[in-house]
Order: C-alpha cells, then structure tokens, then sequence
C-alpha cells in the first residue's frame, strides 16, 4: 500500500471519529438540556449578523437587519434573564431558560405576543438607554462604538424617540418636557 493511500486511510478514519465524537456531544446535551426551542433556531446566525453590522455602520434599524418576523423587542436585564421582567411589563406568556452569568443579558423578539427569538448579549459589549424597556421593529438606533473599551452603546435616533418603549418615569418625564402625552 503506498504513503498516500495510508494517509487517506488515516484522515478518513480521524474525520469518522471527530464526527461521531461531535454527534456524542450533540445527543449529550440534548439529554441534559433538552431540544432546542423553537425560538431559538437560527438565533446564532443573527446575533453574529447583527454584531457585524453594528461594528460597521453609525446607524442600526434591528428591523432591517434581522431577517426573522417580530414587532417589538424588549431588554430582559435582570441578573441571570429569567425574562420575569419583561413577562411583568407586558403580561405575555412565555419560558426561558435562564442565563448561566450575572452579566449577560438578553433581547427578546415578540410577534402578536409570541416570542419568536432572542439574542443574548454581553452588558459590558453592549449598552442600551437605562430608561427604555423594550423597541419596535423601526426603531432606528445610533451606534457609539468605544474605541479603547470595545462597548457599542444604542441609543434612540432623534425622530425615532416614540417607536421605543420607555420606563413609567422617562415617559413622565418625556411628557412634562413637551406637555404631550408619551
């Protein structure tokens, strides 16, 4: 048998091993954690997408760059994201997995009061305006990236203030500043 023959041989029988070292993998979490939940098929793909555009553009439309249906968004920021905050804003029913870190946070996506995805993200990568809850699919965000820090903070575009959902004391003061209802 010649040199060649013996190293396809070698690569071939390394590759099958790898695969069936990654399906063991695979089936083990599954029994551990269970199947994964409809919303969130396909949600890599998109945090990674929406990383991208947010390190290369000044201006972000969420509801332009994700390629997946959704409404409105809210942030679910409490330590380890049980979503209970944002169940308690809305009323919608849902279940979440909790995060396994205190500094993760999450984005999670609703269609007519359906959640249809999230994006976990870091809060020392990521930053958004304190006061608001939640966004719709038009909010138009500004991008401020932190040179030294590596943080982007989103904040609301001027003009694009009413498509966000804002906490009961930003709207109040929103609303003593104009004398318009928020």
């Amino acid at each position: 048998m010649s040199d060649k023959k013996r190293v396809c041989i070698a690569l071939a029988a390394v590759a099958a091993v790898c695969l069936a070292g990654l399906a063991g993998v695979h089936f083990a979490l599954q029994a551990l954690f269970g199947p994964t939940p409809e919303y969130r098929k396909g949600a890599v793909w998109q945090e990674l997408k929406l990383k991208w555009y947010i390190q290369t553009h000044s201006q972000v439309a969420l509801g332009e760059v994700l390629t997946f249906e959704w409404e409105e968004a809210y942030l679910d920021r409490m330590p380890y994201g049980t979503g209970e905050s944002v169940r308690q804003l809305t009323g919608y029913a849902f279940a979440l997995r909790p995060l396994n870190d205190g500094r993760w946070n999450r984005l999670l996506f609703f269609k007519d009061g359906q959640l249809v995805s999230e994006i976990v993200y870091d809060s020392a990568c990521w930053g958004f305006p304190e006061e608001m809850d939640g966004f719709t699919a038009d909010t138009v965000f500004c991008v401020q990236a932190g040179e030294k820090t590596g943080r982007y903070v989103l904040t609301v575009a001027e003009g694009y203030e009413g498509t966000a959902k804002w906490g009961e004391e930003a709207a109040a003061a929103r609303q003593g500043e104009s004398g318009a209802p928020p």
